[in-house]
């Protein structure tokens, strides 16, 4: 195989760049993985040969399709790159004889179909991690069908938690919910502690993140917890559950413990990504959360402030990323009774969050909720029965009365 081509490096952001040199060591670790595997095929047996040779070739499409995606990127696609590769599949996982040997084999009248499904799911993923979940949910769909025909529990397994990934992309919560959990049955039955770890995870965060239920969320995390005891070591992956683990001892308030997770996986994040990395930022974001909920209110600024100059550094100042900070900030400053300045963040993000949502946007809605309050408590009471009149408004507007949806961290 050739090396990932940086040829065109010049014309697009340093984070492409920086993409381009992890898809390099990505594809030589792959290389010599590929060599390793070759040397020990004679004396593993030819059965656990096949299965590191198909985890591979998965991998490799997946790095090819990411690279050919990088190599004509626009740079909204480019801003998503150096997540999109941190996310590639886990090369351990093909060197491991505890996980290759482990999980359920293909029925020797599906190889050649579970090997198309493969490189279809390795390629669809790509555009999952580059942000076209509107674009890859039906074929994902499509794909499951024909998984589904081959009756191999981590085949049909992995599909469900792509789906469920793009299902939680386009806010459909509930369906996302589903398909993990369908995930982490099929992962059971396939004995595939790699996707079941992958896809608990994911379930867990779904229940204490995304639907504020962490008390439902925190047995899923902890079944990840304890399969990732059994994997080869991943900083990528422990991150991930560390985070997830923070935010449930977050929503149980057990500070000290959430405190602890959080910082193992920023820890971890950073190691692995840098510390300008987006997704280390939103796990910074998570550790101001914790320190706003011990009153460290200093603490909490600083790390609210570091996460939204990473969101805004990485997707520029009205992109969703960086709003969930900002609305932190205001929060701080309503802690310190500084309502004047809760008041300007908040009339700031309800401008920003307008052009890059639109008016209706629930999440403007919410913002503009919250101005309301900050304006009541600065003593501008016209001004914030307004705000609050339209966030009620578009609140019904878009998701029916009664409906509740706050931008994290907003106050009720």
């Amino acid at each position: 195989r050739q090396p990932v081509t940086t040829s065109r490096r010049s014309t697009m952001p340093s984070v492409r760049d920086s993409a381009l040199a992890g898809l390099d060591a990505y594809r030589q670790r792959l290389e010599t993985a590929h060599a390793t595997a070759c040397r020990v095929r004679a004396t593993e047996g030819p059965d656990l040969a096949a299965r590191r040779a198909t985890c591979l070739d998965r991998r490799m499409v997946e790095l090819d399709a990411l690279a050919e995606r990088l190599e004509h990127a626009d740079p909204a696609v480019a801003s998503k790159a150096l997540g999109a590769v941190a996310n590639l599949s886990r090369i351990e996982d093909c060197e491991s004889v505890a996980v290759l040997g482990g999980t359920v084999a293909r029925k020797p009248t599906s190889l050649e179909e579970g090997r198309a499904i493969d490189a279809e799911l390795a390629r669809l993923k790509v555009s999952l991690d580059l942000g076209a979940a509107a674009a890859a949910r039906p074929a994902l769909e499509k794909l499951l069908e024909r998984a589904l025909v081959i009756d191999h529990a981590p085949t049909d397994g992995q599909v469900q938690l792509e789906l469920g990934r793009s299902y939680e992309d386009l806010d459909r919560i509930a369906d996302a919910e589903r398909a993990y959990r369908l995930a982490v049955l099929r992962a059971q039955e396939g004995r595939d502690d790699s996707l079941l770890a992958r896809a608990a995870y994911c379930l867990g965060l779904n229940l204490a993140r995304k639907q504020n239920k962490p008390a439902d969320g925190r047995p899923w995390v902890e079944l990840a917890v304890a399969t990732l005891s059994r994997l080869p070591p991943s900083d990528d992956l422990e991150s991930k559950v560390k985070f997830a683990l923070a935010i449930v001892e977050l929503g149980a308030h057990r500070l000290d413990e959430a405190d602890r997770a959080g910082t193992r996986a920023y820890d971890l994040c950073v190691h692995l990504r840098g510390d300008n990395s987006n997704v280390c930022g939103q796990i910074l974001n998570t550790l101001g959360g914790i320190a706003l909920d011990r009153r460290d209110l200093p603490v909490a600024a600083q790390r609210y402030e570091r996460a939204r100059a990473i969101a805004e550094a990485t997707f520029g100042p009205d992109h969703p990323a960086a709003f969930a900070p900002m609305s932190n900030l205001a929060s701080v400053a309503y802690a310190r009774g500084e309502f004047a300045r809760a008041v300007e963040l908040r009339r700031d993000l309800v401008q920003r969050a307008t052009r890059a949502m639109g008016a209706k946007h629930y999440n403007v809605a919410n913002a503009n909720l919250a101005l309301g309050l900050a304006l009541e408590r600065a003593g501008k009471l016209d001004e914030a029965i307004a705000a609050t009149r339209i966030g009620l408004a578009h609140v019904e507007a878009a998701r029916g009365p009664g409906f509740e949806r706050t931008i994290e961290g907003t106050p009720p």
